[in-house]
C-alpha cells in the first residue's frame, strides 16, 4: 500500500509522539523507506539529517537531528534516537500493508460490505456508512447514536439493508462527480455537520458512495487519503458482485439474490410483502427493460429512477445490462393499463422492453423474469418498441416444443402422420381435419371456416379416415389433435414444418 507524508505524520500522532511537520506536496506515493540517504526519492520516504536539508529547515534545528523527508515535505520528530524513529516508520508500512491486505483478501472471499466497512473502521476510525445511488444503507459502522445523523439508531437498529432518507439522496444526486474520483468533504444539512464523500464509480457509473462523518473531529488529508484507498477496493468489490449497491430496496435485493441463485433463507417474505402493503396472492407482473446502445448503464439506472418515480406499487433494478422491474397490479385495472402507462414512460427511441404475465406470489418471480426476457428479445428481433408474453406465448411454447424431443413425442401421432403427408403430397388435410374436429363434426361450419363447398370437405374427411384412424367422439383424442395443431409450428397454407 502506498503511504503519503500526511498519513505517517498522523501515525506518529497515535503513537504519542508530536512530530514537527511540513506537507505542502502531499501525495499517495510512498511505497518503502530508505534511510541515511544522500538525496530524496520520488517514491520513498527518505531518513536524513538537518544539514542535509539547510534549505528547508530552520537554523536553529540541531544539523544532526534526524529528517523523515520526501520532496520538499519532511518530518521531524524531535528527541527522538534515529532507531527508534526507523522502527516507528518501519511499522508504519507494515501496519498500512497489513490493513490492506485483509481488505483485498476479502475482497475475494465470501464477504460484504458491512464486514469491508468494519475492517475500514478499524483505521479510519469514524462514523461511516456506504449507501447506493438511492439511498439504500448497505452498511453502517455500530456503536454511535444520534449526535452523527438524527436516524442513526434507526440504522443501526436494522438487521438488514435500509432506508437512508431522501434528504441524502438529493444531496448524493446534487452533489457533481469528481473526474479524478478523489473524496471531497462537504457540509451535509441532512446530518448537521461536514461529511467525507467517496463514490464508488463502476464502469463511469456511480453506483453508491462511502460517507465518514466528522463527528467533532475535523478531516485532515490523511482521512482523504486513507478514504480514497478504501474506495477503490468497495469498487472492486462491486465489479465482482454485479448486485451490490446496484439493488435499490431489500425487495430489489431480495429479488436479485434469487437471480443470482444466492440462499434467501435470511429474508422474511411476510416483512418484504408488509413494506408495500403487499399481500402474498396480490398479482404482479416482471418488465424487463434493455437499452438499444450497449454500454448504457447510467441510461437503465437513470430508467429505474424514472420507473419508481412514476409508477405506484414497483421495485425497479439493474441486472445483467437491463432493466428489471416488479410491477404490483393491486391498483391497476388490467395489464393493459400498465402498457400504456409504461409507453408513455420508456422512450420506444431508446429502449426495447418486453412484459411478462402476470402472476401472484414472489417465488414465482424467476420464471416470471424468464417471461419477460423472452419477449424483450422477440421485440429486439423483430425491432419492436415492446413484446408482451400475453402476445407471443404460443410462438414461445412453440420454440420450445421443437426444442424438446420429449414434448414433440406427445403430439397426437395421427397429427405428425397427416403433416407429413400434406407436405410430400401438397395436400390440406391436417388443417382439415382440425376444424372438422374443432366445429365438433359440423361440415357445414368447417367448410365455411375453410371457404371450401360442404361436398369437398366431406370427401377430404373420407379421404383422411383412409390415412389416419383418428376417432372424433373420443374426446382426449380430440383434446390432443387440437393442441397438436395450435402447438406445431406447421403452416398448412404453405405446406411446411418446421420452419426454422
Amino acid at each position: 500500500m502506498k503511504l503519503s507524508m500526511s498519513i505517517l505524520d498522523a501515525w506518529f500522532h497515535s503513537q504519542g509522539y508530536s512530530p514537527e511537520s511540513h506537507i505542502v506536496n502531499d501525495k499517495l506515493c510512498l511505497t518503502g523507506a530508505r534511510f541515511f540517504q544522500n538525496a530524496p526519492h520520488p517514491n520513498y520516504v527518505c531518513l536524513m539529517t538537518a544539514s542535509q536539508l539547510s534549505e528547508q529547515i530552520s537554523p536553529a534545528k540541531d544539523p544532526d537531528s534526524p529528517v523523515l523527508v520526501n520532496g520538499k515535505d519532511y518530518i521531524l520528530l524531535p528527541g527522538q534516537p534515529v532507531n527508534r524513529i526507523i522502527d516507528l516508520t518501519m511499522e508504519a508500512f507494515e501496519f498500512y500493508s497489513s490493513w490492506e491486505t485483509s481488505l483485498l483478501q476479502k475482497i475475494i472471499t465470501e464477504t460484504t460490505l458491512q464486514d469491508l466497512l468494519d475492517l475500514a473502521h478499524v483505521v479510519i476510525g469514524r462514523p461511516m456508512n456506504i449507501c447506493n445511488t438511492r439511498a439504500w444503507i448497505y452498511a453502517v459502522t455500530k456503536g454511535y447514536g444520534s449526535y452523527v445523523h438524527p436516524h442513526w439508531k434507526n440504522y443501526v437498529s436494522k438487521d438488514t439493508s435500509y432506508e437512508l432518507n431522501n434528504d441524502i439522496s438529493l444531496e448524493m444526486k446534487n452533489r457533481p462527480l469528481n473526474k479524478d474520483n478523489r473524496p471531497t468533504v462537504a457540509y451535509s444539512t441532512a446530518s448537521g455537520g461536514m461529511v467525507l464523500y467517496a463514490d464508488i464509480v463502476v464502469e463511469g457509473e456511480r453506483i453508491g458512495e462511502i460517507m465518514a462523518y466528522e463527528n467533532n473531529r475535523p478531516f485532515t488529508e490523511k482521512d482523504i487519503q486513507i478514504m480514497h484507498i478504501f474506495q477503490d477496493v468497495v469498487a472492486a468489490y462491486a465489479r465482482n458482485n454485479p448486485s451490490v449497491l446496484r439493488s435499490r430496496s431489500v425487495v430489489s435485493e431480495y429479488l436479485q439474490d434469487m437471480l443470482l441463485q444466492k440462499p434467501l433463507d435470511h429474508y422474511n417474505v411476510g416483512y418484504l410483502l408488509n413494506l408495500y402493503g403487499w399481500e402474498a396472492d396480490n398479482p404482479f407482473v416482471v418488465l424487463c427493460v434493455q437499452a438499444k446502445k450497449s454500454g448504457q448503464s447510467d441510461v437503465i439506472g437513470r430508467l429505474c429512477d424514472d420507473l419508481e418515480d412514476s409508477i405506484a406499487n414497483v421495485q425497479a433494478f439493474p441486472y445483467d445490462n437491463l432493466a428489471v422491474a416488479l410491477i404490483s397490479l393491486k391498483y391497476w385495472k388490467d395489464i393493459d393499463e400498465v402498457i400504456q402507462m409504461l409507453l408513455k414512460i420508456i422512450p420506444k427511441r431508446s429502449f426495447s422492453w418486453g412484459l411478462s404475465h402476470g402472476f401472484r406470489g414472489l417465488d414465482s418471480f424467476l420464471d416470471y423474469h424468464r417471461q419477460a426476457v423472452y419477449a424483450l428479445e422477440h421485440a429486439v428481433r423483430f425491432r419492436l418498441p415492446y413484446s408482451t408474453m400475453r402476445n407471443i406465448a404460443i410462438g414461445c411454447l412453440r420454440e420450445n416444443l421443437m426444442q424438446n424431443p420429449w414434448l414433440k413425442s406427445l403430439l397426437h401421432p395421427d397429427f405428425l402422420t397427416l403433416t407429413h403427408y400434406d407436405i410430400e403430397n401438397n395436400t390440406q388435410y391436417t388443417s382439415s381435419l382440425y376444424w372438422y374436429l374443432f366445429y365438433s363434426g359440423n361440415y357445414t361450419d368447417a367448410a365455411n371456416q375453410l371457404d371450401l363447398h360442404r361436398n369437398t370437405l366431406i370427401y377430404r374427411i373420407n379421404r383422411i379416415r383412409e390415412i389416419v384412424h383418428i376417432n372424433p367422439e373420443d374426446i382426449n383424442e380430440k383434446e390432443l389433435f387440437l393442441l397438436s395443431y395450435l402447438l406445431y409450428p406447421y403452416d398448412s397454407a404453405n405446406l411446411t414444418a418446421n420452419p426454422e
